[in-house]
């Protein structure tokens, strides 16, 4: 994947499993650093490819989807 510059909200959206409005907020606290174009803020793309490089999957004791299931009758 080749790096941009910075993805708009709405690109963030389509690629990660985060909402509008969770952009927004992280934008606004100041823990996903963005750049200002006019009125649009856009997330600066070494972050995203960062942070898609740091992507884990942990499985949480008791919450696996591969426990036994049992069926009373």
């Amino acid at each position: 994947m080749k790096t941009k510059f910075a993805y708009n909200v709405n690109e963030l959206v389509e690629m990660l499993p985060f909402s509008k409005a969770h952009w927004y907020r992280e934008i606004k606290k100041g823990t996903v650093p963005c750049v200002q174009i006019g009125n649009r803020k856009a997330v600066c793309g070494w972050f995203i490819e960062e942070q898609i490089g740091k992507v884990t999957v942990q499985n949480q004791e008791g919450t696996s989807n591969e426990d036994e299931i049992r069926i009373s009758s």
